[in-house]
């Protein structure tokens, strides 16, 4: 595998493990409150993959930053 194809799916990995914010089992909590995780309540907001968020990968913040319309 080149170093390329490693930095992609290095990429693929972080992006992936970004969108589960703090965990399946952080998600789960929320779902058991009747909440809804931040991203699940910018979709609701939003129109349709219309959200762009930026800093996806900085997991430190805990924060979801972007626009849409």
């Amino acid at each position: 595998m080149s170093i390329q194809q490693e930095k992609i799916k290095d990429l693929v990995e972080r992006r992936s493990s970004a969108r589960l914010g703090g965990g399946r089992k952080r998600i789960e909590d929320q779902h058991a409150k009747g909440k809804l995780t931040a991203r699940e309540r910018v979709a609701c907001l939003l129109d349709q993959a219309s959200f762009v968020e930026l800093d996806a990968l900085n997991a430190d913040a805990g924060v979801v930053t972007g626009y849409g319309t």
